[in-house]
């Protein structure tokens, strides 16, 4: 699962879900991955240092983060072009949207907004594992 996060978004109580979504399956095989992006309303502003520190403490993650990434349109990293082409060039639109990919790397589900406990991701991730 790769998931573009955000320190100061109405969604970054999600960091808590995912890191008890990681812990819960991450011996079944799922592998999640933060990336941080300030593209939605500068919601990132800190260094990639300091956006670590902050995920650590305040929510306790120890999945992997990336550095902070450009994610939206023309100026987007490969792996967001990547990771648009999977849902037909749909643009990713604010934080955390949430890419699943089964075993075999294909996309499973894109969501934005989707609590990472609710029961549809849970579902879709048994799905994947």
């Amino acid at each position: 699962m790769i998931v573009n996060i955000a320190t100061q978004c109405g969604y970054t109580r999600q960091l808590e879900g995912l890191e008890k979504l990681y812990k819960d399956n991450q011996d079944k095989g799922l592998v999640a991955i933060g990336i941080p992006s300030n593209d939605f309303g500068e919601q990132t502003p800190e260094s990639n240092k300091e956006v670590a520190k902050f995920c650590k403490l305040k929510y306790g993650v120890t999945f992997p983060l990336m550095k902070k990434s450009v994610i939206t349109w023309d100026k987007k990293s490969e792996l967001y072009k990547y990771l648009v082409s999977t849902t037909d060039n749909k643009e990713i639109q604010r934080n955390p949207t949430k890419f699943l990919f089964d075993k075999k790397g294909k996309l499973v589900k894109s969501s934005s907004g989707v609590d990472p406990q609710s029961p549809e991701l849970l579902k879709d991730l048994k799905k994947s594992l």
